[in-house]
């Protein structure tokens, strides 16, 4: 006797719509418990959101605690809305509700919107222009990202600036702070790092 076994194969469209869900699902889990840790546990590497969030609104007058923390509550809160209509979409399709999963990612997909949309705004009125890597076995900070535009050079903005992210870098409690340079950069880069007490610790040429 001869058992032949028919492979079952999974459409490609069905297979990248379970990928879309399943992805935004856990993207916004991930948020999620980034704000309720609220720092580093174990092997995850998180941020202080409530401390966060007040510094931001302090650098823009805004110094009461309450509204800092009132709009972090809403961000959570769309958060969390997304994180369970997503993860809804998800449970719907794998049951075979496509009409009911199709309206939940609907309504997944505004409230992604909608909290892309108020980071975005949130980043030009209260972010910085630089952004930070924390090396947490090593207690460093590397300055991942740094700059300024064309027209915002030579008006004293890089050094007020690369000031504020070497503060905001020990207010972690590390005992490093570093980058990169290269002759790529700025002509003045490089001494506006050496004025900011920064010091070269390593060079190397590359050939191009």
């Amino acid at each position: 006797m001869k058992l032949s076994f028919a492979e079952k194969k999974i459409p490609t469209n069905e297979l990248v719509r379970y990928s879309i869900l399943f992805y935004w699902s856990i993207f916004w889990l991930f948020n999620i418990v980034d704000k309720i840790i609220g720092g580093s546990l174990f092997l995850w590497v998180g941020r202080d959101r409530f401390a966060q969030f007040q510094k931001f609104f302090a650098s823009a007058g805004l110094e009461s605690p309450a509204i800092a923390n009132f709009a972090l509550i809403v961000a959570a809160a769309l958060e969390v809305f997304a994180f369970v209509f997503f993860t809804g979409a998800l449970i719907y399709y794998l049951k075979k509700k496509n009409e009911t999963s199709r309206a939940w990612f609907f309504i997944g997909i505004v409230l992604t919107l909608i909290t892309f949309t108020i980071f975005s705004i949130g980043d030009h009125i209260f972010g910085d222009r630089f952004e930070l890597l924390e090396h947490t076995e090593k207690k460093e900070i590397e300055i991942a990202y740094f700059g300024l535009l064309e027209e915002y050079h030579n008006k004293k903005l890089g050094s007020f600036l690369l000031s504020k992210a070497i503060k905001k870098s020990f207010e972690y409690k590390i005992d490093r702070v570093w980058l990169h340079t290269c002759s790529l950069d700025h002509k003045n880069a490089l001494n506006n790092y050496i004025s900011r007490g920064m010091k070269i610790f390593k060079t190397e040429t590359v050939i191009v």
